[in-house]
């Protein structure tokens, strides 16, 4: 009885949390094809996702997804104002596209390119996030992996990679945040430099496990790797290891790296929690912790035959 009711509660748990993740007039990707067109998207009207009437920003919007695979091109000016633009799903099957082919304004609180996610120059124009305080925010596995900015990130190597693609922070400072090559002036970074840092006015860590399944009773080491313009490796950073269940048994909590021998069998999650000049950042992954003790054997003795049975 027990047991069902524990069931229960779950399902319901999980089912709360799949609609509460989802705000009236969200927004999601079903299409590849133009910004513009509202048929390439779905919007959450506080109950169901239904085909849009409208494209997102041309009317109330709150976050905007692409998802499924899906490259979505800004093909005509545009000028919106929406909380949050999110490229990828972290599917791990296909890659997210927004590509820049027209000078857009977007004001939003939150730009985040995930891991699967890319967000790529076709021509020679400005993007201008025109929140001065927009989180930009480029999921990356470690800096300077080779994939940044090819499958994932700020695209690096439009044909040719110039000046005259440009990204824009804010209004109040009118200068460039970044552009393809560095080129702009001297506190403009290139598309590389804000891919390696993670964006901007950020702090983010990445957990790297030296493996993603072991035995019960072996060693897994951990090291978290700091990253973000929020980031400076001469101040100080304070770790917090923890795992889900205990039983992850971790031997420092309080450094960058780690190890830990986990005692039970099944999925052990292990998080990182930093603090950094006044930021705080978050990640965990999951280990799969197998019974590889081999089953005890029973020995049947005949006259002539020993036998073991194993049960």
């Amino acid at each position: 009885m027990l047991k069902n009711k524990l069931l229960l509660f779950f399902f319901l748990l999980g089912m709360f949390t799949n609609i509460s993740a989802q705000n009236i007039n969200d927004f999601r990707s079903i299409n590849s094809g133009n910004w513009t067109t509202a048929t390439n998207w779905e919007r959450f009207d506080g109950t169901n996702w239904v085909t849009a009437t409208y494209y997102p920003g041309n009317g109330p919007t709150n976050d905007i997804n692409i998802i499924n695979g899906n490259t979505i091109t800004i093909n005509s000016p545009i000028s919106i104002s929406v909380n949050s633009i999110t490229i990828g799903d972290n599917d791990d099957t296909n890659i997210e596209t927004l590509e820049v082919n027209s000078n857009a304004t977007i004001f939003t609180n939150t730009f985040l390119i995930k891991l699967d996610g890319l967000l790529k120059w076709i021509s020679f124009v400005t993007l201008t996030l025109s929140n001065d305080d927009t989180e930009l925010i480029v999921e990356n596995t470690l800096p300077d992996d080779p994939s940044l900015g090819s499958t994932h990130g700020i695209y690096i190597n439009p044909p040719p990679c110039s000046k005259n693609q440009t990204l824009e922070i804010g209004t109040a400072r009118k200068n460039i945040y970044a552009t393809c090559n560095g080129g702009g002036g001297s506190s403009v970074e290139s598309f590389n430099e804000v891919n390696n840092s993670g964006g901007n006015q950020s702090l983010t860590v990445t957990i790297v496990p030296s493996v993603t399944e072991l035995c019960s009773g072996e060693t897994i080491s951990f090291t978290a790797y700091p990253s973000g313009t929020a980031y400076n490796s001469g101040n100080t950073t304070t770790y917090n290891w923890t795992s889900t269940p205990t039983t992850g048994n971790i031997t420092n909590t309080n450094s960058d790296t780690t190890s830990a021998s986990p005692t039970t069998d099944g999925s052990i999650t292990y998080q990182i929690n930093i603090t950094h000049s006044g930021y705080n950042a978050s990640n965990s992954v999951t280990i799969t912790v197998n019974n590889c003790n081999q089953p005890s054997g029973k020995i049947i003795t005949n006259r002539r035959i020993t036998y073991r049975v194993n049960k």
